[in-house]
């Protein structure tokens, strides 16, 4: 009988496998669309497709790792996430594959929640749940590119077969976490799943922006939303213009993934955990986005191959960078509140995804550079918000620790 045992390096391997296993059909894509000639706004509808019902599930997958575990939900949604992709690879109508990333959809935000929710609660302390944070948003910020190189050579040789290959990897990887992995969830008593269901309700989720949340977590989420519609408008618009402006080849593309990937490993590896150990994370997050609106606004200037691929390569390396400082004052925020704000954090990036894919979608055939545009404008009032959420974030743990003296 095979011991299964608490393991975040197990989980993280089985991440960054997932990393690969999930973006082999990010660079085939355009070109799968094409041949089914579908008109150019698709790529973002079937992208938003998925973000919706990630959006919609993910409180209800926060809530249900804190009944059920995070070891089951993985399980489950990893067999789930690959059936979606089966579905999605032999459908060829508009309604088919909306459908089909909308059944993926609701299995990859589980994914993403339980994942966080994971590490956070099993790495053994403060310091070493932000190293765990940021080995997880390195492996992921290279192995993506990874999966994006194969996947394009993949594609190369037969896109169905590519399909086949991602459908079996992720569901094997859910075999594998539920074989050797295990938490410390103790089952209680019989979950009701359409009332878990009502209670995690993601519209509540912008509801609660009203007032029922703390000022600083409020803006925290919508920092975190907008993050995901410039981040969506960037990278979907980057990857359909290599292809379509400059006719690169899905290999091609997986090439600049790959480099891309590699940059990214060693300024996290370096750069990232020198800013997190020397600097207030609040304080740096405001750095970093000013730094990727700007490197929008090169990619925007340049129109031949090579200075707008370098350009792309930078924004992503420095995204990278601002994705564990968003998940360390995430980690920040739930040891302050409860589990349930992963659900939200989750939903609020989803929503983000929604929009910022649909937009792309659209403005991208009325201009080609819009969404680079419409992502540097995200980043700029990005900028702006998390100075004020430094600043109340500051007030309110201040406030904290002056209800405990007394």
């Amino acid at each position: 009988m095979i011991k299964k045992k608490i393991s975040i390096g197990f989980l993280l391997v089985m991440a960054s496998i997932q990393a690969v296993t999930a973006n082999l059909l990010h660079p085939l894509e355009p070109i799968f669309l094409q041949e089914l000639e579908m008109p150019d706004y698709m790529f973002g509808v079937i992208f938003a497709a998925m973000a919706l019902t990630n959006f919609l599930f993910s409180p209800f997958w926060g809530r249900l790792t804190g009944s059920l575990g995070e070891i089951k939900v993985l399980t489950f949604c990893f067999i789930g996430y690959g059936a979606g992709q089966a579905v999605f690879g032999m459908v060829s109508s508009k309604i088919g594959l909306i459908l089909a990333r909308m059944l993926s959809g609701i299995f990859i935000g589980g994914l993403s929640v339980s994942i966080l929710s994971y590490i956070m609660t099993y790495s053994p302390s403060p310091e070493a749940r932000e190293k765990n944070l940021v080995t997880y948003a390195t492996l992921n910020a290279v192995f993506t590119p990874f999966g994006y190189l194969v996947g394009g050579y993949l594609g190369d040789w037969s896109i169905p077969a590519t399909f086949v290959i991602q459908a079996i990897g992720l569901a094997g990887i859910g075999v594998a976490i539920g074989t050797f992995l295990k938490d410390n969830h103790e089952a209680g008593e019989k979950i009701q799943f359409v009332r878990v269901f009502k209670e995690a309700n993601p519209i509540k989720a912008f509801a609660m922006l009203g007032g029922a949340l703390p000022a600083y977590i409020a803006v925290f989420l919508v920092i975190c939303s907008l993050t995901s519609f410039g981040q969506t408008c960037f990278d979907q618009s980057f990857n359909y213009y290599i292809r379509d402006v400059f006719s690169f080849a899905s290999s091609s593309s997986g090439l600049v993934k790959a480099a891309i990937g590699v940059i990214t490993f060693i300024v996290n590896s370096t750069l990232c955990l020198a800013i997190m150990r020397k600097y207030d994370k609040r304080s740096a997050l405001c750095g970093i986005y000013g730094a990727m609106a700007l490197t929008t606004v090169a990619v925007i200037i340049f129109t031949d191959a090579t200075p707008y691929v370098i350009s792309g390569i930078i924004y992503y390396a420095v995204y990278a960078m601002a994705l564990p400082l968003i998940q360390s004052n995430l980690a920040d925020i739930r040891n302050r509140t409860d589990q349930t704000i992963i659900g939200l954090y989750n939903s609020f990036r989803a929503a983000g995804m929604v929009c910022g894919s649909l937009f792309a979608g659209v403005i991208y055939s009325i201009g080609q550079k819009l969404p680079f545009f419409s992502a540097g404008i995200s980043f700029v009032i990005i900028t702006v918000l998390t100075y004020f959420y430094g600043k109340l974030s500051r007030k309110s743990m201040s406030a904290e620790a002056q209800q405990t003296k007394i």
